[in-house]
Formats: C-alpha cells, sequence, structure tokens
C-alpha cells in the first residue's frame, strides 16, 4: 500500500518516527507532493528543529521553503529552542538561557505539545528537559506540568514516574510521592529503581527506618552488586539504627567491589572515631577515601572537618575542609550551619561567610532561619542596611507576620 493511500496518520506517524529510513520515505513522498506540505508544516518544524540527523533536517528546511519564507522558518525553529537546547547535551546549559528558551516556547506549547508527545523520539525530550530541572533544582513547577502531560500518554514510564515523585518530596507531598512509587512497584515488582526511592524517601522524610531497611534490601536482592543502596543500608543501620555490626556488613561489601569508595570510608572512619575511639585509624581510613580519587564527595569532606574539629581540635583544617564541603554540596544546611559558628568564633573572613550564604540561598531561597541569620550577619558585619532590607523583605515575601523580621525591616528603614 503506498503512503497516499494511508492517509495523513500514516504520514504523521512516519514523519515523526525514530527510525530515519521512514523519515526519509515521507520525505521523499512529501518532496513529490508538494500541495500537501502545508498540513504538516507543524510536524515538519519539530523535525526541523529536534532531530538528530542534519541530512533529514537540511531536507526539511529544503521542502518548508516552498510554504513558508526563510524567515519564518527560523523563527518557527526558534519558538522549539526549549526543547533543542537538551539535544546538545555535551555542553551546560546556562539556566537564563534556558528559562528564556521556555518564556519563547510556552505560547506555542498548546500548538506543539499534543503533536511531540505523538512521538518516542520527540516526547523524550520532555522527560530529559524536566529530569535537568529536577535534578538542578530549576523550577519544579515546569517540570511537573511537563511529566504530568508525559505521563498521561506514557502511564507506565518509571523515570517519568520517579521524576514526578520527587518533586512531590520537594513540595513536601510525601503521600503522593509514595504513589506513585507503589504504581512502579505493581507494574514491575522487581524494579530495583522503584524499591530504592521507596526506601529513601521512607528514610529522608517519613523516617521510617525500618521500612526503609525493608526496601534497601529488597533492592539489594534484585542488584547485589549496585553499590548505592549497600551504601544506604551501612548509613541507615549505623546513623538510625545503632547497628555497627549490620553497617559493618555491608561496609565490607561494598569495600570488595571498591577498596576506596569514599561513602564506606566515611562510615567506616566514624565507626572508628565514634564508637571505637581510635582516632589514629579513623584519620588513616579517611585519608584513604580522600587520597583514592580526584573527586571527593561532600560527605567525606563535611565528616572530615568535623573530626579535625571535634577529635583533633584543629580549627583551620576543620575550616579549610568544611569549605571544600560546601564548595561541593552548597545546599547542605548542617555544612553552613557548622562553619558559620567555627568562623564567626574564630575567624573574620566575612567575605567568605557572605559568599555560602549566598550559594546556599541560591538552592533554599526559602529557608526563613538561614534567610534571617543571613539578615543579622549583614547588619552586624558587612553593615549594608540596603542589602539586609532586600533580605528582609524575601522573609517577609514569605512570611508577612514573621515578628523579627517585620520590626528589623521598620527598625532599618526608619
Amino acid at each position: 500500500m503506498s503512503i497516499i493511500e494511508e492517509g495523513n496518520i500514516v504520514i504523521e506517524q512516519r514523519l515523526l518516527s525514530d527510525i530515519e529510513s521512514e523519515v526519509e520515505e515521507v520525505l521523499d513522498f512529501l518532496d513529490k507532493h508538494q500541495e500537501i506540505v502545508p498540513q504538516f508544516i507543524l510536524q515538519l518544524t519539530i523535525v526541523n528543529a529536534l532531530h538528530p540527523t542534519i541530512t533529514i533536517r537540511k531536507k526539511v528546511s529544503k521542502l518548508l521553503e516552498n510554504v513558508l519564507s526563510k524567515g519564518e522558518i527560523k523563527m518557527n525553529k526558534k519558538n522549539l529552542d526549549f526543547l533543542r537546547l537538551i539535544l546538545e547535551g555535551d555542553q551546560e546549559i546556562d539556566e537564563e538561557v534556558l528559562m528564556n528558551a521556555y518564556e519563547k516556547y510556552e505560547p506555542f506549547r498548546e500548538l506543539y505539545e499534543p503533536i511531540i508527545l505523538k512521538s518516542d523520539l520527540y516526547s523524550r525530550t520532555y522527560l530529559e528537559i524536566s529530569n535537568l530541572f529536577v535534578d538542578r533544582k530549576i523550577n519544579h513547577k515546569i517540570a511537573q506540568s511537563l511529566l504530568e502531560v508525559f505521563i498521561a500518554v506514557n502511564k507506565e514510564d518509571e523515570n517519568a514516574n520517579i521524576l514526578l515523585s520527587r518533586i512531590f518530596q520537594h513540595k513536601k507531598q510525601y503521600d503522593k510521592s509514595l504513589v506513585l512509587l507503589n504504581k512502579i512497584l505493581e507494574l514491575n515488582p522487581n524494579s530495583f529503581q522503584g524499591q530504592l526511592e521507596i526506601g529513601f524517601v521512607n528514610e529522608e522524610f517519613i523516617l521510617n527506618h525500618d521500612e526503609a531497611i525493608k526496601h534497601y534490601k529488597l533492592a539489594a536482592a534484585i542488584n547485589p552488586d549496585e553499590i548505592i543502596v549497600l551504601v544506604r543500608l551501612a548509613y541507615v543501620y549505623y546513623f538510625f539504627l545503632d547497628n555497627v555490626e549490620e553497617s559493618k556488613y555491608y561496609i565490607d561489601c561494598i569495600l570488595n567491589i571498591d577498596p576506596f569508595n569514599q561513602y564506606a570510608l566515611t562510615i567506616l572512619g566514624r565507626i572508628c572515631w565514634e564508637d571505637q575511639g581510635k582516632h589514629t585509624l579513623a584519620l588513616n581510613t579517611f585519608l584513604k577515601g580522600l587520597n583514592g580519587s580526584k573527586f571527593h564527595h561532600s560527605f567525606l569532606l563535611g565528616t572530615l572537618a568535623e573530626f579535625y574539629m571535634e577529635a583533633l581540635g584543629n580549627h583551620e583544617l576543620g575550616k579549610a575542609f568544611y569549605e571544600q564541603a560546601l564548595d561541593s554540596e552548597p545546599e547542605n544546611k548542617s555544612y553552613l550551619i557548622n562553619y558559620m559558628q567555627l568562623a564567626t568564633k574564630f575567624y573574620n573572613d566575612y567575605g567568605k561567610m557572605k559568599h555560602y550564604y549566598e550559594q546556599y540561598l541560591k538552592h533554599n531561597d526559602t529557608d526563613i532561619d538561614i534567610l534571617m541569620e543571613y539578615c543579622l550577619f549583614i547588619l552586624n558585619y558587612i553593615h549594608d542596611i540596603k542589602l539586609a532590607r532586600k533580605n528582609l523583605k524575601k522573609v517577609l515575601a514569605i512570611d508577612s507576620v514573621h515578628l523579627i523580621a517585620k520590626a528589623l525591616y521598620e527598625e532599618i528603614t526608619d
């Protein structure tokens, strides 16, 4: 049966296909039947902007030139820059560029979205860009809207449901998060990621550590060599259930796979320090993790800072390692609080203190406690009343009846 006999639906399906030969067949057909090209301008624009193969994009552009001006083609293509940016994954995408691109796409979203979601190839851009938004904490609202329409078409997609569940966690809607994760397990009881995510929600947010252990063990049974779940087991057993032996069992499992694993060596070092009182052995264990890789995880760096401060009384190295930990994980509140206490008591490096407050607030701009600390720091040490007012306004925008913020704002405004 010829393409023309199969009709427009089949033409659209093949045009949006992830199989290049099918796309090329339809493009050749449209080249011979120019009169029907106007019916597929939206589909052709999507292919022109988003198809990974340059030869196909050139063919599409040539077809479109028969019905649109070059300026119109360029403008239509630019309206899809938001989705095109994710395909250029070899470079870091600037957040401001990404949000500006979304602003251009948003008025046309209703036009292109139903077509994009018909295609396995192009609908994945919604999933990938949502992953970027969630991972970099750029804009959960936009990510949620993209994921919800994607899931409406791809109800059983595990990655999409997990991403949406993480957004619900961010919004403290843990019941909704667990509903999605349990749906994954209903579809696939052997989902490693599903078990792992449920374990994490129970550990981190619901604080049901026995339930967390149950799901982590189910995940480990599915994939016993996956280090991430062994780390969670070692961590929960030591820090929350005070079970050193079980924790050490999983640490041994990890170190048999990766002898320089920083998570395992950090927990083991803490056991040597806190449980056994062996400071030299603890330090050697921490340093083994530090020297085993060029990349240092904040968990190890922050623990070293605490160890140097509390066990060895070395404030200088404690400060240095807290700074490295905050450079690695600027959104970590406990590191920030510990660093500020240390820096305020022993050092006058106000420039660095200001920097770490600002880096933390970039990631946690609704944390009133830290915002208020920052305002007081600005007034007491930086003496910048204008900057203090600006940040007090942020506090009052979150909590309009915050008594201390109101009183302080009125005091420095008079």
